[in-house]
């Protein structure tokens, strides 16, 4: 018997039907390649890291994850204006919390009121002029160099969150992110004796970056002491700052701070800075009975909290 054969109308229906399939497959992958082609390349993703073999200063006090990952240390976040190399350079300083801190040089109001001012021309490329500008007892000390200083508290409040004179809030260091968990917290120092009697050009500023922040910290502008303090961190000198113009002073700070102790000695002339009897971490002062603070910054964490609230609305 001969094997049956198919109609050849149906061979003809069965090609057609596969060279249909195949022209719509290659017309579909063509509009795939297209569309494709058309798409915005996937941005760059920032995110804050510390550098390798980095310890963070306040190993047992910082969160294990960074709440504020996605703006790096130099200020770069994806969607946002690239900065300037110099606003690069000054944002990576600001954010160092990789410096030597087990030796740190005890300054003075007067070491730090001393040390030289620099140009902006200088600063355009490199922060390396800054590096070993002045002496503390016997000590080179510059930019990135971990310093310690002893004095009171003035004001503790969040710094540049709310926009003044400027189209965007905060920090270029923060990105120009608006929000309290975004933004520094920054302790205006005097020396002592003297607390309120002090000027602007008097005064000592110690910022506290957002990046891996203590949460014990997080109140400093709530409960302030109003006993001496001592900050330990990075000296930094800050040529965006405009806080006092006479001779420079006011532009080199402890930025960021990596510790804070309070003196546990109500006598003044037991707060000295080079021993560690009389002083305590903030995080375990503040909570023993009779700590004495006050709220120093209250208004200003309004005023930021407002303003995120705007922001966050799209006003």
């Amino acid at each position: 018997m001969s094997p049956r054969r198919v109609p050849p109308l149906l061979n003809v229906t069965a090609v057609l039907s596969l060279l249909c399939a195949t022209v719509a497959a290659g017309v579909a992958h063509q509009r795939f390649r297209a569309a494709a082609s058309q798409r915005p390349q996937t941005a760059h993703v920032y995110k804050f890291a510390l550098r390798p073999s980095c310890v963070v200063p306040f190993p047992n006090q910082s969160p294990l994850l960074d709440p504020f990952p996605f703006c790096d240390n130099a200020g770069r976040m994806a969607g946002m204006p690239a900065p300037t190399l110099a606003q690069r350079l000054r944002s990576d300083a600001k954010n160092n919390l990789c410096a030597p801190a087990q030796n740190p040089t005890l300054l003075t109001f007067d070491d730090m009121a001393a040390l030289p001012d620099a140009s902006a021309a200088e600063l355009s490329r490199t922060r390396e002029p800054l590096s070993a500008v002045g002496q503390a007892a016997g000590v080179l000390v510059g930019e990135g160099s971990v310093v310690r200083i002893v004095g009171f508290v003035r004001r503790a409040h969040v710094a540049d969150c709310v926009p003044v004179n400027e189209p965007r809030g905060g920090n270029e260091a923060n990105c120009h992110q608006v929000g309290f968990d975004m933004s520094d917290l920054r302790l205006e120092l005097a020396p002592l004796p003297g607390r309120h009697d002090s000027d602007d050009c008097d005064r000592v500023i110690a910022n506290i970056i957002p990046h891996l922040r203590p949460a014990a910290w997080r109140d400093l502008d709530l409960k302030t002491p109003q006993d001496p303090v001592r900050i330990t961190g990075q000296l930094l000198y800050d040529d965006e700052s405009t806080a006092c113009r006479v001779d420079g002073r006011g532009r080199w700070e402890i930025h960021p701070v990596y510790s804070i102790d309070v003196c546990a000695n109500r006598d003044l002339a037991h707060c000295d800075g080079s021993r560690e009897t009389p002083w305590r971490p903030y995080d375990r002062w503040v909570v023993t009975p009779g700590a004495r603070v006050f709220s120093s910054g209250r208004s200003e964490r309004a005023a930021c909290e407002s303003a995120a609230i705007a922001v966050n609305a799209g006003e």
